[in-house]
């Protein structure tokens, strides 16, 4: 999810800039016509609407692998064709856009080979093969895409990076909407990846941390009135 924020910041200028999908929502049989649109409600499908306004796109379905088995066919034939018709019979062209899928199936293997030292390529094999053999994905499927891309996982020292990255970005979100300047002091990144960081959930872990935790006391000071507008918070290690 995080590279495709990258790709859309790289190619629009803004990592909003795409059509996220989160498959999850969509596992019941009238996910169908939520995606592709409903003739007896007149209602437009969420996908081909907005792929009618944003052509030009990308589209990212977050847990791909949680989704209707009759979404897969449907992704199936946009993805070999370029095209899918939807409730109304118009033909929606997706010939312009970018499709990228995240899927969890297989990680847990993935984490075991890893930490085993496994080459990636020797991993790569295996966890294909469990996939397929467990039914998540067909092979048709998944020789649609044109990579299929493993994320191992992160090291410490990355995960210190991405905290750097993000107290980076809430610095800018706070100081754009509150004109209020963050610092941290020496010891907050690592006390942040210390307590913020659980390996089963990745880099979400310290996301989640840092909202809880740093935003919280963010907040509290601007609603007491111990900070206002143009002014300043310092937030040492022992502040969380």
């Amino acid at each position: 999810t995080e590279t495709v924020k990258a790709l859309a910041e790289s190619i629009f200028g803004d990592e909003e800039q795409m059509i996220r999908l989160d498959m999850s929502e969509f596992q019941l049989p009238n996910s169908l016509e939520r995606l592709l649109g409903s003739q007896s409600d007149g209602l437009p499908g969420i996908l081909t609407k907005a792929m009618k306004e944003r052509p030009y796109s990308i589209i990212l379905l977050d847990e791909l692998d949680k989704a209707y088995p009759k979404i897969i066919d449907v992704f199936l034939q946009i993805i070999d064709e370029g095209m899918v018709t939807d409730s109304f019979g118009e033909k929606i062209s997706f010939r312009n856009a970018v499709i990228i899928a995240t899927s969890n199936a297989g990680s847990s293997l993935i984490k075991e080979l890893s930490e085993e030292g496994i080459p990636l390529n020797i991993l790569r094999k295996q966890v294909i093969d469990q996939v397929i053999h467990d039914g998540i994905f067909r092979v048709e499927f998944l020789n649609r895409f044109d990579n299929l891309i493993f994320f191992e996982p992160l090291s410490e020292v990355q995960i210190t990076h991405i905290v750097e990255l993000k107290l980076k970005q809430l610095v800018s979100k706070i100081k754009r909407e509150k004109n209020i300047d963050i610092l941290f002091e020496p010891g907050v990144t690592d006390r942040v990846v210390a307590r913020g960081y659980e390996s089963e959930f990745g880099a979400r872990s310290v996301n989640r941390f840092i909202m809880d935790r740093i935003e919280d006391i963010i907040v509290r000071k601007v609603i007491s009135g111990a900070v206002r507008s143009g002014g300043s918070i310092a937030i040492t290690p022992n502040d969380i």
